[in-house]
């Protein structure tokens, strides 16, 4: 197999586990399972707060896929609000893998 060949079934690869239906397939699944820990102190600061109107306005209303970040949110806010800080986090996470990847040759 020849580096053109590597490299494009590493690209096919990559598009299908970073892809939005993917991720938030693996993500759902993880957070259903997840119990995170009772730890205090866990506040909202100013820069959480920018974070998430930040991935609303990019994630949930400019980017093509967003009906999985909304499903995500939506989701943890009704079935386990513990977890809606990490759903942030993480469909900001797989946003940012996505425009990583769509960015190598």
């Amino acid at each position: 197999m020849d580096l053109n060949e590597r490299m494009n079934g590493y690209q096919k690869i990559i598009s299908g586990i970073y892809s939005s239906k993917m991720y938030h397939k693996r993500v759902l699944s993880f957070l259903k399972s997840y119990n995170p820990p009772l730890l205090g102190g866990n506040h909202l600061s100013f820069d959480k707060i920018m974070a998430l109107i930040k991935s609303v306005v990019i994630i949930g209303i400019l980017e093509k896929n967003r009906k999985y970040y909304w499903e995500l949110l939506l989701w943890s806010i009704f079935k386990k609000p513990k977890v809606f800080p990490l759903a942030v986090t993480y469909s900001i996470q797989g946003y940012h893998y996505r425009i990583i990847f769509r960015n190598i040759d």
